[in-house]
């Protein structure tokens, strides 16, 4: 959905709040309702 949003009308921001404790240690993975899996 994403890609086809990008391709029809442009560049798309996105915000992300990182404040919650689960961004403290983020390094290099997905966090997903408090469970994070590397990718």
């Amino acid at each position: 959905a994403l890609m086809n949003a990008v391709a029809s009308i442009g560049p798309i921001s996105v915000a992300i709040d990182a404040r919650h404790a689960s961004f403290l240690f983020y390094k290099r993975a997905w966090v997903h309702n408090g469970a994070i899996k590397a990718i």
